[in-house]
């Protein structure tokens, strides 16, 4: 067990379908909120300046773009205006700082709902940046009064808009600013907090998408024997770049769960596409680029994660009865 608790902290380093009366998943729509949560990966100056290349121009007209910034553990995100939506995004694991806080494997108490707990290093992340968050959603509501609220993130960045959300919709709340929130997707994101917590973020927001690519490895983590469950409706691609949508559970049986290896490969390209701001590095240091790879230490980027484990798939053991398995 202990031998497994290891192989858990070392590899967490770093067209339409209806799914209720109500919702439905749409790959253009997603692919909107993928180019939103790329560009959270970006320089926070390329990002107020809204000039990060061709990623930034998926979405040309966003404006009043705010950045959400705090060095204790490197967390980025950003708020901005597009379309009649008030955006937030929020960044996955980009630096050294980030990987401390997803190793916290410990999980607190979160007081908005009854026995619930969430990863500590999560919450941790969301806290250095909610000051922030607050202030300018407050400006950004007086300014655009009529607008609704979307969020998303990739990752670590999931997991923090996962916190973000119930937070929102509290302080939405106080105001009398019910149902602003139309819309939540995330790509790769780790699983947050206890099934409490999951039940309770589902009831009130049912219509969460967590997209995840194929074998993603981060979608596994933290492993459910910690007690830990994923949110929302998990929309999955397979191999083949099919997709499923699965099952209202904490875990659809018939979806990525059933997989027993992990890739890290899959996680840092969803849609055939990068999940971070690799295109626009690519234009801004050709020098730390052949044939695509990143061949620089110093940009802490998802390819050097990549890099690092050498594309290998890893085997997942999150339940007892796998464990159990792999001991015999």
């Amino acid at each position: 067990m202990k031998i497994l608790f290891l192989i858990h902290i070392f590899i967490f380093i770093n067209l339409d379908f209806v799914i209720s009366d109500e919702l439905t998943f749409d790959i253009k729509r997603a692919m909107d909120f993928l180019f939103y949560q790329k560009v959270s990966y970006c320089p926070s100056q390329s990002i107020e300046q809204w000039d990060c290349g061709t990623i930034c121009k998926f979405h040309y007209d966003m404006k009043d773009v705010r950045v959400l910034t705090n060095s204790t553990n490197a967390a980025q995100g950003y708020i901005g205006y597009h379309n009649n939506y008030i955006v937030i995004a929020f960044r996955g694991t980009q630096l050294n700082k980030n990987w401390l806080n997803n190793f916290d494997l410990i999980k607190v108490n979160y007081p908005k709902c009854q026995k619930c707990t969430i990863h500590r290093g999560f919450f941790r992340t969301y806290i250095d940046l909610s000051d922030q968050m607050f202030t300018n959603l407050q400006d950004m509501l007086i300014k655009y009064p009529n607008s609704q609220i979307i969020i998303t993130g990739h990752s670590l960045g999931g997991a923090v808009a996962t916190i973000a959300a119930v937070e929102i919709q509290e302080f939405l709340q106080q105001q009398n600013k019910n149902n602003l929130i139309q819309e939540f997707y995330t790509f790769g994101q780790p699983r947050v907090g206890s099934q409490e917590f999951v039940d309770y973020f589902n009831s009130i927001f049912p219509f969460a998408l967590r997209v995840v690519n194929n074998k993603d490895i981060v979608v596994r983590l933290p492993m459910r024997i910690f007690g830990y469950a994923h949110i929302g409706t998990e929309i999955w691609f397979d191999q083949q770049n099919n997709y499923s949508i699965c099952q209202f559970l904490s875990e659809d049986p018939n979806c990525s769960i059933k997989l027993n290896t992990g890739s890290t490969s899959d996680h840092v390209k969803y849609l055939d596409n990068s999940t971070s701001c690799t295109e626009f590095d690519m234009q801004q240091n050709p020098q730390c680029y052949i044939n695509g790879e990143n061949i620089c230490p110093h940009l802490s980027d998802n390819q050097v994660i990549e890099k690092t484990f050498l594309k290998q798939e890893i085997p997942i053991y999150d339940s007892p009865q796998k464990i159990q398995t792999s001991i015999q």
